[in-house]
C-alpha cells in the first residue's frame, strides 16, 4: 500500500510539475535497470516510468533511523555498505533478480550531479550482480532530476538491452572490468 501511494504521488509530481517524458521499452519479466544517478528523486521517478515495482540498494546510513528504514523497506530498498564489497547486499540483489523481480542499480555508486551524459567510473561490485544472473540488463538515462528546484523537465530514457558474453566466462578481474565498460557504454549511448 505504501509503495502504491508513493508511486501515485511520484506519477502526479512527475507528470504535473516536471512534465516527465519517458521513452524506450522494457522487456517483460525480471530485469536489471542500470541508471545514471543525479538526485534522491531518481528511484521514484524511474519506478513511475516503468509502471513496475522496483527494488534498489540504498546506502546503509539511511537505515539508521527506524522510521526512515521502515518506509525505505516498504518502497523496495535494502541497505548496502558502500565502503566495502557488501556480499549480503549483492547476494540479495541477485536473489531478487533471479526470482523474476526488477532491480534498479546506480552503478556509479553515488550521485553524479553534472547531468551531462558522462558516466563516472562504474563500481566493479555491480558486475557481480550481472554476472550471477541471466536476466536482461537495460541501460537507463535520467535527466533533469538534479534541477528539480527549478522545475526543469524530467526525462527517463530506457536503452536497448546490453549483451554480456562475459557471463559465459570464468569470473575474473578482467571479466568484471569488461562488464563495467559495457554498462558505462550502454548508459552513455542511451543518453545520446
Amino acid at each position: 500500500m505504501i509503495y502504491l501511494i508513493a508511486w501515485v504521488l511520484s506519477l502526479f509530481a512527475g507528470g504535473i510539475f516536471f512534465r516527465l517524458k519517458v521513452s524506450g521499452i522494457i522487456p517483460g519479466g525480471g530485469v536489471i535497470l542500470c541508471s545514471n544517478h543525479l538526485s534522491n528523486c531518481d528511484p521514484p521517478i524511474i519506478a513511475t516510468s516503468t509502471f513496475r515495482k522496483l527494488h534498489f540498494m540504498a546506502k546503509k546510513e539511511l537505515f539508521y533511523n527506524p522510521v526512515i528504514a521502515f518506509f525505505l523497506k516498504k518502497l523496495g530498498a535494502f541497505p548496502v555498505d558502500r565502503n566495502l564489497f557488501d556480499r549480503s547486499a549483492f547476494r540479495k540483489a541477485v536473489e531478487i533478480v533471479n526470482s523474476g523481480k526488477n532491480l534498479l542499480v546506480f552503478p556509479e555508486g553515488t550521485r553524479n550531479k553534472t547531468g551531462d551524459g558522462k558516466v563516472k567510473k562504474i563500481r566493479r561490485a555491480v558486475s557481480y550482480i550481472i554476472y550471477r544472473t541471466e536476466k536482461p540488463v537495460i541501460p537507463v538515462f535520467i535527466k533533469g532530476t538534479n534541477e528539480w528546484k527549478e522545475l526543469k523537465r524530467f526525462s527517463v530514457k530506457f536503452g536497448k538491452p546490453v549483451d554480456f558474453p562475459e557471463r559465459k566466462m570464468p569470473y575474473t578481474r578482467e571479466v568484471s572490468e569488461k562488464i563495467c565498460e559495457r554498462i558505462k557504454d550502454g548508459i552513455e549511448k542511451t543518453a545520446r
